[in-house]
């Protein structure tokens, strides 16, 4: 039960540093190309999560990392299931760029 809490606890920090790291949209495109660069998406994906970014279907707050996040995650719904290792690659593209903010 410990390690799972322990995760549990990781993610809640990870997730609260992601809302706290605001972002322009520079930041923000530079991000999106980054998962298109490292084949996190394909090229289609690109405006979906730009889309996703400028006018999120849910109340994910300000222009955050968390904002983004939730962009990404709401249009790979469905290839984490084929491809887990993406949302390992999406984690790591977000907290580089909660490393060059605030």
């Amino acid at each position: 039960m410990e390690p799972l809490t322990a995760e549990r606890e990781a993610q809640h920090r990870t997730f609260e540093l992601y809302k706290a790291a605001t972002l322009s949209d520079e930041r923000a495109d530079h991000a999106i190309m980054n998962l298109y660069r490292q084949n996190v998406i394909g090229v289609q994906r690109i405006s979906d999560i730009l889309g996703q970014w400028e006018n999120p279907p849910f109340d994910w707050g300000d222009r955050t990392a968390w904002r983004l996040f939730n962009a990404a995650t709401h249009v790979l719904a469905g290839r984490v299931a084929e491809n887990p290792v993406i949302t390992r690659q999406l984690h790591q593209i977000i907290d580089g760029v909660c490393q060059h903010v605030n």
